[in-house]
């Protein structure tokens, strides 16, 4: 009841973002064209599934073009350009950022607010001939080759409102500006019927593509060595899990993990992208001690593993610290189409 209080925000919210996009569209405010580089992003405040798709990107380019990643490295403490190393510290760069640094090798993983100037010294510096903006659709100043926009499959944007009242951060209108639009955390059993319904609710434009895409759970690994766990999500049915999250929205995790690896779930759930305390990490302690069984682990995201990594925990809790990855899968058997669809926009002049 109380949040039809914020839709005369909302309203006054659209104005200034209405008045921007118009300005850019007018091109009285510049920005400046980059033929070398290709956008990944949404119009919603998280959750669409973007970093496993940029993961998907980088796989998918870096044998063919000397590749760089470039994000603006959210809630990192420091500033202007930086290298991301995968020695570097969340802190310093970001959770994403050094998650794609230490799985790419031979990409280039860079942060910076200013994308401009960040391309630039990419390809001066680095010679980089292909650059993934990550989150960059709604940042205008720069104009890419063509941008791919997410939006989940339980909450798409032409659903939703603008913030506060909902959680589009831009106007449902700009995603005409995509190329791409990928329909992401689809159920694995979706009907084809379905790809003509959401074109006609999308309202497709010709020159569109419409993917669906899911989340495709791999083995646990180790959060502090990295290794791949021994066990199989069977061996776990028993055990009694903490789940530890710290990302926008953690019910498709959480419904995963009950219903394929144990009932026995405690779940502490915090913002997206949280910065652990010590009084987090306290907390978490003593949760797990409180939990009365023999067999139990603690269970986290990938994303959240680059944070908690980074604190001191002791050695018995290293040990039964376990990360959950996810990589994308393209389903109706798409995967050619869609790449075979990224490769030829790059190439178009």
């Amino acid at each position: 009841m109380f949040k039809f209080l914020l839709y005369p925000l909302s309203l006054m919210y659209s104005i200034p973002v209405k008045i921007r996009n118009i300005l850019y569209d007018l091109n009285i405010l510049k920005c400046k064209y980059f033929d070398k580089a290709i956008s990944i992003g949404n119009i919603t405040v998280g959750g669409t599934g973007k970093t496993p798709h940029t993961e998907y990107l980088a796989s998918l380019l870096q044998s063919t073009y000397k590749t760089a990643v470039l994000s603006r490295g959210y809630k990192r403490k420091s500033k202007g350009f930086l290298y991301v190393s995968e020695n570097h510290s969340y802190i310093d760069v970001g959770d994403e950022p050094l998650q794609i640094a230490q799985k790419f090798k031979k990409i280039t993983v860079a942060v910076c607010a200013n994308r401009v100037y960040a391309i630039n010294k990419l390809q001066t510096e680095k010679k980089i001939n292909l650059t993934i903006l990550d989150d960059a659709f709604q940042h205008r100043k720069v104009k890419p080759k063509f941008s791919i926009l997410l939006t989940t499959y339980s909450n798409p944007f032409f659903k939703d409102h603008l913030l506060p009242f909902g959680r589009l951060r831009d106007n449902k209108e700009e995603y005409t500006r995509a190329k791409i639009i990928i329909i992401t955390k689809c159920p694995k059993n979706i009907k084809p019927i379905e790809k003509t319904i959401w074109k006609d609710n999308i309202k497709l434009k010709p020159f569109q593509e419409l993917f669906f895409s899911t989340e495709k759970y791999l083995p646990l690994k180790k959060v502090f060595t990295m290794e791949k766990s021994s066990f199989e999500p069977k061996d776990l049915k028993d055990f009694s899990l903490l789940l530890i999250t710290g990302i926008a929205n953690s019910d498709g995790f959480l419904k995963y993990i009950k219903e394929n690896i144990s009932q026995k779930v405690t779940h502490l759930n915090f913002g997206d992208h949280h910065n652990f305390t010590k009084k987090d990490i306290i907390q978490i302690t003593n949760v797990f001690n409180e939990i009365n069984d023999l067999k139990k682990i603690i269970i986290t995201t990938e994303k959240d593993a680059m944070r908690l990594k980074s604190y001191d925990f002791q050695e018995e809790f290293k040990e039964k610290m376990y990360f959950q990855p996810i990589e994308i899968e393209f389903l109706f058997d798409a995967k050619p189409e869609f790449d075979n669809k990224i490769i030829e926009l790059i190439s178009q002049n």
